[in-house]
């Protein structure tokens, strides 16, 4: 600590200015990772759900997800949990609102 109380540093103006830099690519970064990478086609969701998940909703949209995700350069936990609970959320509206089987 300094005689006046501010904390000590090793980092000089220079230093300042980069920190500031990388505060401002961080949060560059924050808002792309809050971006979606993938895209929904949701007449395909609900004719794929047709022809193969009737009735099972949960099992389903995992499904979907991983085979979405699959060999893509977006493939991550998180993109796969991001899909899986949008389309989820978007087809159990269906359900509740009678929509779909």
């Amino acid at each position: 600590m300094n005689p006046n109380g501010t904390p000590f540093g090793f980092l000089n103006a220079f230093g300042e200015k980069f920190k500031k830099m990388n505060q401002k690519v961080n949060s560059i970064i924050d808002n792309f990772n809050n971006e979606k990478l993938y895209a929904v086609d949701y007449n395909n969701l609900v004719e794929e759900y047709h022809q193969l998940g009737l009735g099972n909703i949960d099992e389903f949209c995992s499904n979907y997800a991983f085979a979405r995700h699959l060999g893509q350069s977006f493939d991550s936990p998180e993109s796969r949990e991001a899909m899986y609970l949008e389309i989820r959320d978007f087809l159990w509206d269906l359900k509740n609102n009678g929509h779909i089987e």
